[in-house]
């Protein structure tokens, strides 16, 4: 016969306390969105969008946006305000970027999403680098932008909506 100790100590391992038996089970973790593909992150919801700044953007995800837009990372981080020195240390050092930071290179992203999927959307996407024609738009003065250079504005999430919404009215005209 076993000690009462142990008896005792079996029991109490055993019980389930009404309070646990009542707690939903966890929900299985969302997929993460994922930073290569610039249409999957237009076309995502703002919570999945929000759900991956909170996971965090690696600064070196400045490196592979700045080659897929064929500009330099100075003139991006430049456009960006992200100071170089920051940028360069939390590279070095495999950190992700501060969320402030983040949302500014993920708005750049999207905007080249945007300009994947109205081009798509025109039928006839072949060929199109929506990537460097981004990069080439952003340095050119605006009409609609009173005349700014739209990568003058995405130093700011208001700014690149501004941007964003001059792209939307392009539907219609030709992207060159």
């Amino acid at each position: 016969m076993p000690p009462a100790s142990a008896k005792q100590g079996a029991s109490k391992t055993a019980k389930v306390s009404p309070r646990s038996a009542r707690q939903p089970a966890k929900k299985a973790r969302p997929q993460t969105l994922g930073l290569e593909n610039f249409g999957e992150l237009y076309r995502a919801a703002p919570m999945a969008r929000i759900e991956r700044l909170k996971q965090g953007i690696p600064a070196a995800y400045i490196v592979f946006v700045a080659d897929k837009m064929a500009m330099s990372r100075d003139r991006l981080i430049k456009q960006l305000a992200i100071p170089r020195s920051t940028l360069e240390r939390k590279i070095r050092s495999g950190q992700d970027l501060a969320t402030d930071q983040a949302e500014r290179v993920l708005g750049v992203s999207r905007l080249v999403g945007q300009v994947q999927a109205l081009v798509q959307a025109s039928g006839d996407p072949a060929g199109f680098d929506a990537g460097a024609w981004v990069g080439q738009w952003m340095d050119h003065p605006n009409p609609a932008l009173g005349g700014q250079r739209p990568g003058s504005l995405m130093d700011t999430v208001l700014g690149q909506e501004l941007v964003s919404s001059v792209v939307a009215q392009m539907t219609g005209h030709t992207c060159a």
